[in-house]
Order: structure tokens, then C-alpha cells, then sequence
């Protein structure tokens, strides 16, 4: 140990300082300087704005189930309360991040403050977004070796997606974000782009396609099962009309004769019309449960805090920027000049460890 502290080299701290302070001017200097940079650079990097809607889910579930079971009960109709949901409120960043979701976001059409586009979210972050110097640089270089191509459809199809459509879907899962509460299940959505509008027409559409994504979830098959019911009601309701007419017309037909074969038909006319009255009744009650069933199965939200313009942009941080420069720009001027006050001393550690 004694060994390898003699090897280390010898600094005079106190020394160091000195000719540190010595200095400070001249480290100042270049901290303000570094700074100045660092606020330059961060002029040309485009302002974001951030739009943020809060909802939450309503657990009504309990009251329509119960009002369902009254009503089945009134029909005299057994009804199984349905199982829980496969869709929960923990997937709905899940939801958001899938390649068909995205796509359908990527239709949207949104307007530019200052009205200098209007048209689809895709052709937006393609044609109107902006760049920062250094990623305009890296594009420039690629183009050096890189022909561009030409030709061909440039429109989203979630089925065949190309290399830069898959990496504009990629980017635009950073510009799009759900967080959920599990505690209290309160979905809070974002969405940062670099026009005020956009983020609030983004945000609010997000908000929209996902109470829809989810409702059309949760209802397709209580649809079905409403339509299917519907049909079978109809038909019902027809049989019914069609027997009823019959029976009325041949008791109008027959309304003066005695003849037990006019009698045995008119109670068989009468007969089938019960039947299918009963087959009516029947359908009746159920499409009744059925209706009952699809309100259930309807999610509701609760819009706690809707889409609205940013009133400034959170990024980037110019001043944050130019601090960071500044403290970088200080902290290698004191690294420098450390190095030449002890540059002696650690030529001589470094020739004690090769000959080591």
C-alpha cells in the first residue's frame, strides 16, 4: 500500500487552489463563454409542447347489474352476470403502443396554429416537423451515400409497413403516452409535439379512439347477441301478425256457418295463433334483457381534464441548457489548468508505471 502511494504523484492541494484562483477569471470566461454556446445551440433545437387529458373510468357496473337482474327476474329470465373483463385499465398503454391503434392515430387530421398545414398526423411528422442541427447534419451525411428513393405510395397500411414507416410509429410512441393509476385507475394521457394545436387535437382524439377502442371491446358481442335477438323478434313479431290475419279472415269468411269442420279449423287457427303469440311474447322478453345487457356492457368515462392549448412549451429548457455548458465549460478549464500546474509530477507517475 505504501508502495503504491509513492508511486502516486504528489499534488499540493492548497497550491492547486491557489493557482487555481489565480485563474478564476480566466475560468469564468470561459464558463460564460461556454454558456453562451450552450444557449445558441439550444435556440435552433424546436420548441414542444405538452397537452394533458385526465379521465377515469366509471364503476357503475354494480347498479346496471342489478337493474338488469330486476329485470330479467320481472321476465322471469335467468341472466349470469357476465365474467370480467379481459380489457383492463393496466393495458390501455398497451392499447395505445399497438401498430393498428397507431396508424388509425396517424389519420387524424390536425391544423397548425398558424395555419401553414392542414391535413393527416402522418404526412405532418413527415413533412413539417423539425429537426435539430445536429440530427439535420446526420440526415445530410446519410444522403452523401444513401440515394433517396422515389416512387411509390407513401400511405399507412398497418399490414405492410415500410422501414421508415415503422420508425416514424416508434417515434410517435414517444410523442404519445398513458399512465394509469392503479390505485385509483385515473388514465392520464400526453401528447408533446411542436404545435400547440396538434398536441391538443392529438390528445383529444387519443382520448376519443380510446373510450372507443375500449367501448367497442367490451360491447361486440352484446351486439351480436342484440341483433341476433332482433332478428328472431322480428320474425316472431310476423309469424304472429300473418296467424293473426288468417284467423281473423276465415272467422270473417265463416262467420254464418255451423259445420263442426269449420269450427275444428277455426279453433287450429286459433291454436296456432297462441303459439306464436307465445313465441312473441317470449322473443319480446328477451330483447328486452338483451338491451339491458348491451347498456351494462358500455363503459363510461368521466372526463376529469380535457385537451386544452398549452399556454407555454415545456421543451427545451434554454436556460438549463446554458447552465449545464457553463459548468462543463468551467469544470474542463479547471481540469486543464490543473493538469499543467501538476503536469511534471504526473509525467513522472506515468514513467514510474511503464517501468513498473
Amino acid at each position: 500500500m505504501e508502495k503504491e502511494n509513492k508511486l502516486l504523484p504528489q499534488i499540493d492541494l492548497v497550491m492547486l487552489i491557489t493557482q487555481l484562483w489565480k485563474k478564476k477569471w480566466t475560468i469564468i470566461l470561459i464558463a460564460f463563454l461556454s454558456g453562451v454556446l450552450g444557449f445558441v445551440l439550444a435556440l435552433d433545437i424546436p420548441k414542444r409542447y405538452r397537452t394533458v387529458v385526465t379521465l377515469a373510468p366509471e364503476s357503475s357496473e354494480s347498479d346496471l347489474a342489478s337493474a338488469t337482474s330486476s329485470i330479467s327476474s320481472l321476465l322471469g329470465k335467468g341472466f349470469a352476470t357476465p365474467a370480467s373483463d379481459a380489457i383492463y385499465p393496466e393495458l390501455y398503454p398497451d392499447i395505445i403502443n399497438t401498430i393498428p391503434f397507431s396508424v388509425e392515430m396517424l389519420n387524424i387530421p390536425v391544423r397548425t396554429m398558424d395555419g401553414s398545414y392542414s391535413g393527416d398526423l402522418y404526412h405532418y411528422l413527415t413533412t413539417s416537423w423539425k429537426r435539430p442541427w445536429w440530427s439535420r447534419m446526420i440526415r445530410g451525411i446519410k444522403k452523401l451515400f444513401h440515394a433517396p428513393k422515389t416512387g411509390g405510395n407513401d400511405v399507412l397500411d398497418p399490414y405492410s409497413l415500410t422501414k421508415r414507416q415503422k420508425t416514424l410509429i416508434d417515434s410517435f410512441h414517444k410523442m404519445v403516452t398513458c399512465e394509469v393509476d392503479v390505485k385509483t385507475s385515473v388514465i392520464v394521457l400526453t401528447s408533446e409535439m411542436q404545435d400547440k394545436l396538434v398536441a391538443c387535437t392529438v390528445a383529444d382524439s387519443l382520448c376519443v379512439k380510446l373510450q372507443d377502442y375500449v367501448t367497442e371491446y367490451k360491447t361486440n358481442k352484446a351486439k351480436n347477441d342484440l341483433a341476433t335477438v332482433r332478428k328472431l323478434y322480428d320474425e316472431a313479431k310476423s309469424d304472429y301478425m300473418s296467424a293473426q290475419r288468417e284467423y281473423a279472415a276465415f272467422l270473417d269468411r265463416n262467420v254464418n256457418l255451423v259445420r263442426e269442420s269449420v269450427k275444428a279449423e277455426a279453433v287450429r287457427l286459433e291454436n296456432e295463433q297462441n303459439i306464436t303469440y307465445g313465441v312473441y311474447q317470449e322473443m319480446s322478453s328477451q330483447l328486452a334483457v338483451a338491451r339491458a345487457k348491451l347498456q351494462e356492457q358500455t363503459p363510461a368515462f368521466t372526463v376529469l381534464e380535457p385537451a386544452r392549448l398549452a399556454e407555454w412549451h415545456f421543451a427545451p429548457k434554454k436556460s438549463v441548457i446554458a447552465i449545464v455548458f457553463a459548468f462543463l465549460g468551467g469544470l474542463c478549464a479547471c481540469l486543464f489548468y490543473a493538469f499543467r500546474f501538476n503536469e511534471t509530477g504526473i509525467k513522472a507517475w506515468f514513467r514510474k508505471e511503464e517501468q513498473e
